[in-house]
């Protein structure tokens, strides 16, 4: 499952790309399945509440597990049976709520078959911004790839401008390409 973080500045959704995820996967086993791996109704009224889909019945009662432990536990169990690729981007735009979960699923669901790739605009994340945290404890954790994706140089540029479509832009466009793209792969797709 794919899902983005979009910026709504300090007083985010909750759990905004996490919920996306949710009702993904839910589509992806099924509604039964996805109640069945929750582990008990206590912990399915929780993700109810994210994932409405999955409410057999209308229950007054509030939640009584914290949404991050019920999150755990469904992709603890789903993924003893299936590897889960969960793709969140530009979590630099993260909520505190998914910030501070998937730092927890970072520490807690080792050794599962569940592959997590984040992505995050470094430049926009300074000593102060509330990711750095988070990204020093996924530096340090052994079990967890970092890589980073440097900027394009000009003949990279070239040559994705050149794969996109089709020819080989003009030097007028590729030094146009070069200065408003700052060799950002994403911004050079969208101005071609």
């Amino acid at each position: 499952t794919v899902t983005h973080c979009v910026d709504q500045g300090e007083i985010g959704d909750p759990f905004g790309p996490i919920r996306r995820t949710l009702r993904d996967i839910c589509g992806a086993v099924g509604t039964e399945r996805f109640r069945a791996s929750a582990g008990g109704p206590v912990v399915c009224r929780t993700l109810a509440a994210l994932v409405p889909d999955i409410a057999d019945t209308v229950d007054d009662e509030p939640p009584t597990v914290p949404a991050a432990e019920a999150i755990e536990r469904l992709l603890e169990t789903l993924s003893t049976r299936h590897h889960l690729v969960i793709v969140i981007e530009d979590i630099h735009w993260a909520d505190a709520a998914t910030r501070t979960l998937l730092r927890s699923l970072a520490q807690s669901l080792r050794g599962q078959h569940l592959t997590i790739v984040m992505t995050v605009r470094t430049d926009d994340v300074d000593r102060t911004h509330p990711l750095k945290d988070v990204l020093l404890t996924f530096e340090r954790n052994r079990g967890i790839t970092v890589l980073d994706v440097p900027r394009l140089r000009r003949d990279d540029v070239d040559e994705l401008a050149t794969q996109l479509t089709g020819r080989r832009p003009s030097q007028t466009t590729l030094d146009a390409l070069m200065r408003r793209s700052e060799g950002v792969p994403c911004f050079v797709e969208e101005l071609l």
